[in-house]
């Protein structure tokens, strides 16, 4: 994922889905495969060109700016037209918020009902404002992926999350409801910018973004009134981090999970009504790394991997038994999944051998949720990391099948 690996295996993938000259990284040639049937001819008609946008409403979705997305090289050779949003949501707590986002919107003559939307939630990047993938060149690594999906026909909306991109609101880094919100919201917006799009949509999102895509499936039916969700597909969901608390007590953190457990202490610290005191939770050495470690990774990975290499298991143990329960019931309060059953179907994707968000983890999120009846299907991949060219096909050609009609097979097997 974007946050603890490189871009090379993301900009592949989105590569893979389509024959375009020159992508924007240089990669190695992808693997091949079997891979299901899947048109992937572009339905180039020219450039779409936008009216003016819909900034009259202040409710949930509504546009309070919107600014043409330039110097997107991907986004220039696909024809596809971005610009920048600042919208309206609404965190857990119901209270208002201003947030970014990015809104795509393919090329050529629409379909009868409009083009689909498709919401892109992306994975961590960090907890600055500065950390919003609007606002970092190349979107902080998503402008390939997200150009090759509205080069497919759906017009692609991408928040940022409250607190990434606009002043005055800290990131809720495990918040999914709060993201969740922000997805759903971002939908709106986007048929704001477009209103002649469909009310049709479907959810795709990463770690950080695999929670919220959840979360927003979830909420669908109540939050997302006015819109029809047909699916979701979470790509190794931060679901239930609740694990994480017990890594951090038992000294059992491994390096790679070092950034995730910071962030997210700082994430509970920050909240409005956080019981967590930081010195219960981060040593001397770890404060002298927080900037490196809560900046952009994409931004500066290098600098990134560097402090966290500087850290050991310890620097990150809860103080006491006490500090470590309220760690542990914060993460619980937060986990997925919540009261609400999906909404829709929903696709869910993960490594067995991910070193980062542990299989379990997932594992235990998804019983709790099949066992309520929620329609998961169930993907695994033997590998460290969940996403590669086929594992984007597939998800692409999945929710290509909730559009057309087409029911979801294999819910909950094996689980």
């Amino acid at each position: 994922m974007i946050w603890r690996t490189s871009l090379r295996a993301f900009v592949a993938a989105a590569c893979a889905l389509v024959a375009v000259a020159g992508c924007s990284a240089t990669v190695s040639a992808p693997p091949q495969g079997n891979r299901p049937p899947a048109s992937i001819q572009a339905p180039f008609a020219g450039a779409a060109v936008l009216p003016p946008p819909d900034l009259t409403d202040d409710g949930p979705g509504s546009l309070v700016d919107v600014q043409p997305l330039e110097d997107s090289v991907d986004f220039d050779r696909m024809n596809v037209v971005g610009v920048r949003v600042l919208y309206r949501s609404t965190n857990a707590k119901g209270t208002a918020t201003t947030v970014s986002g990015v809104v795509a919107v393919p090329p050529g003559k629409q379909p009868s009902g409009g083009w689909p939307i498709l919401a892109f939630g992306h994975d961590i990047i960090g907890m600055l404002k500065d950390c919003a993938p609007s606002s970092i060149q190349d979107l902080g690594g998503y402008a390939s992926v997200i150009s090759v999906l509205a080069d497919r026909g759906y017009v692609v909306a991408m928040t940022d999350y409250e607190g990434l991109g606009v002043d005055g609101f800290p990131h809720p880094l495990l918040d999914s409801t709060t993201l969740g919100h922000n997805m759903i919201d971002a939908v709106r917006a986007a048929r704001r910018v477009l209103p002649s799009a469909s009310n049709r949509w479907a959810a795709f999102g990463l770690g950080q973004g695999g929670a919220a895509t959840w979360a927003a499936d979830a909420q669908a039916a109540s939050y997302g009134t006015g819109l029809d969700l047909v699916g979701a597909v979470a790509v190794s969901p931060l679901a239930n981090m609740t694990g994480l608390a017990d890594a951090m007590e038992n000294e059992t953190l491994v390096p790679a999970q070092f950034r995730l457990a910071m962030l997210a202490v700082t994430s509970l610290v920050l909240s409005p009504d956080t019981r967590l005191n930081p010195d219960d939770y981060v040593s001397e050495n770890a404060k002298a790394l927080f900037g490196e470690l809560t900046n952009c990774a994409v931004v500066d990975p290098v600098k990134t991997v560097a402090a966290a290499a500087g850290l050991k298991p310890g620097d990150l143990k809860p103080r006491t038994p006490a500090a470590a329960e309220d760690l542990r019931r914060d993460l619980q309060d937060l986990a997925l999944p919540g009261p609400a059953k999906l909404s829709a179907p929903m696709l869910l994707i993960y490594a067995t051998i991910d070193p980062v968000v542990l299989p379990g983890w997932i594992e235990d999120a998804v019983r709790t949720a099949c066992g309520r009846g929620d329609p998961i299907e169930v993907k695994k991949i033997g590998d460290v990391n969940a996403l590669n060219d086929i594992v984007l096909y597939d998800s692409v050609a999945w929710f290509q099948g909730r559009f057309s009609g087409q029911r979801a097979m294999n819910t909950c097997v094996g689980v």
